[in-house]
């Protein structure tokens, strides 16, 4: 009875709540695992449960750590927290957020887990760290127009010797645009916004260094 009362709760629960036997193999596949996964109760039941949801590059680490665990019930997620990414039936990969205990029965170590679909608080996380880029940004260009608003300043205030540094000025000029390529390529290898904006702080202070170093040596 008791059992059946798991099973009922467990199969209806929000988060998905899957079981693995001794061998690898789903033993228990809730609802919630169904609409996460994309496989029904009988598709998933029996089947490999490391094959049906995990990425292929996984697999080799999954089957290292299940070796350890038939025989001593530990691992290095076994009564911990993680955030992995899980496979739906359409190939999708998405980020998930797992919670795995050990249990035994029959004399033999099984495994039940719960795993919640972190997609969503993904791409809210993804959006602020967009939103604190954004003003990082909008910071930096403040700070870089004051500086170029000073050098005009200057510039202007000494009009009769503007011709002398010109050409320099409009080579550095050209200079500017390529700050937008560069901040377009850095992203799309996968570097961070912090480090994207690092390295632009620094391209645009050195540019900044040298727009002065001609401003004095051509109206000195």
């Amino acid at each position: 009875e008791s059992e059946q009362k798991f099973s009922s709760l467990a199969y209806l629960a929000n988060d998905a709540i899957i079981m693995m036997d001794h061998n690898g193999n789903i033993s228990f596949w809730s609802r919630a695992a169904e609409f996460m996964f994309g496989y029904s109760h009988q598709e998933a039941m029996g089947k490999d449960l490391h094959q049906l949801i995990a990425p292929d590059r996984y697999l080799e680490l999954f089957n290292i750590g299940f070796k350890e665990f038939k025989k001593t019930g530990q691992s290095k997620i076994i009564g911990k927290i993680r955030e992995i990414v899980g496979l739906r039936r359409s190939g999708r990969e998405f980020p998930l957020e797992l919670s795995v205990s050990a249990i035994r029965l029959n004399d033999q170590w099984q495994a039940v887990s719960v795993i919640r679909d972190i997609t969503q608080r993904k791409r809210h996380e993804e959006r602020e760290k967009f939103t604190s880029f954004q003003a990082g940004v909008a910071e930096m260009s403040i700070s870089v127009l004051h500086n170029i608003g000073n050098a005009i300043m200057s510039i202007t205030s000494r009009a009769d010797e503007v011709n002398k540094g010109s050409k320099e000025l409009e080579r550095m000029a050209g200079i500017f645009p390529k700050i937008g390529i560069l901040a377009k390529k850095r992203m799309e290898k996968g570097q961070s916004e912090r480090e994207t904006l690092d390295q632009l702080v620094n391209v645009i202070e050195e540019i900044g260094g040298d727009i002065q170093a001609i401003i004095d040596d051509k109206l000195s």
